[in-house]
């Protein structure tokens, strides 16, 4: 009940962190210290408190594979009415109303309304906020370089609410299904259990993908793809023929028309590179 709560928050907050750093050009160290602490800590805290909750009323129950709020209501307990314990059991039938409720319409109301606002705004931001930074771009006479990494860090915010829809779309159905009183049906519990737990591996997926194929590109002609993702899962990259780190040339200043220098396209360009890079 932790992670499931918790991971619903996260992918909220890689959204967050992608906002601050496109739409608010915000620095690292910027991030680290005032913006980090709450888009770890609030996920965290805020499942903690629901689980203490439930699990001080005694309403935590088994819902088919998972351990939330649901009912109890197993197959021992027909015929017997709430309250009622079946001989050579322990827990009552139909324990946990109130962490029903709670459930339900609390963390129904979350997972269905609240999340899902708060990617897909942000997500639509960050969309607006980097078409405008490739129009300035190119209005300094920025390169495609500079404009397609604007691009690239919208698609991996895409991916990442993409990895949140494939994650919790199912199990949002399903308590749908339960707020009306009705059972979920067999497919939607399968599919609902097989992609629920899938979140984090959707995530590294994502983060790892960009840093393999650039250790590819950067290796030499015989390295593997395995080896490439061995360099990039343990954080190491290396230069074509000598194996060393490889440097990067220094980004060109572009100038605006009259030679001005264009400090607009070089900041963009900065906060989306330094997204693309060390994107967490």
């Amino acid at each position: 009940f932790i992670g499931m709560n918790s991971g619903l928050f996260y992918s909220c907050s890689l959204n967050l962190y992608s906002l601050a750093v496109v739409k608010y050009n915000k620095p690292d160290r910027y991030i680290r210290s005032k913006v980090e602490p709450f888009l770890h800590g609030i996920p965290v805290v805020l499942a903690l408190i629901g689980s203490i909750t439930l699990l001080a009323e005694q309403n935590i129950n088994n819902g088919g594979g998972n351990c939330y709020a649901p009912v109890y209501k197993p197959p021992h307990c027909i015929g017997y009415e709430d309250g009622q314990t079946r001989e050579g059991f322990d827990i009552p039938c139909g324990r946990g109303h109130d962490g029903a409720v709670l459930f339900f319409y609390v963390g129904g109301l979350t997972t269905t309304f609240l999340v899902p606002l708060i990617i897909g705004s942000s997500l639509g931001i960050i969309h607006r906020s980097v078409s405008k930074q490739e129009n300035n771009m190119a209005g300094y006479g920025a390169s495609n370089i500079n404009r397609s990494n604007s691009r690239l860090v919208l698609h991996r915010v895409i991916a990442y609410s993409v990895s949140y829809v494939l994650t919790w779309s199912f199990s949002i159905i399903g308590i749908g299904f339960e707020i009306a009183n009705m059972e979920w049906p067999t497919a939607l519990w399968y599919l609902a259990n097989i992609f629920n737990p899938l979140q984090g591996f959707f995530n590294f997926v994502i983060y790892i993908f960009p840093k393999v194929i650039r250790a590819k590109s950067r290796g030499d002609d015989n390295m593997t793809w395995f080896q490439a993702f061995k360099i990039a899962f343990m954080g190491g990259e290396t230069g074509r023929a000598t194996g060393r780190p490889r440097q990067e040339p220094c980004n060109r200043i572009p100038q605006a028309p009259g030679g001005r220098v264009g400090t607009m396209s070089t900041r963009d360009a900065t906060t989306t590179e330094q997204l693309g890079e060390d994107d967490a």
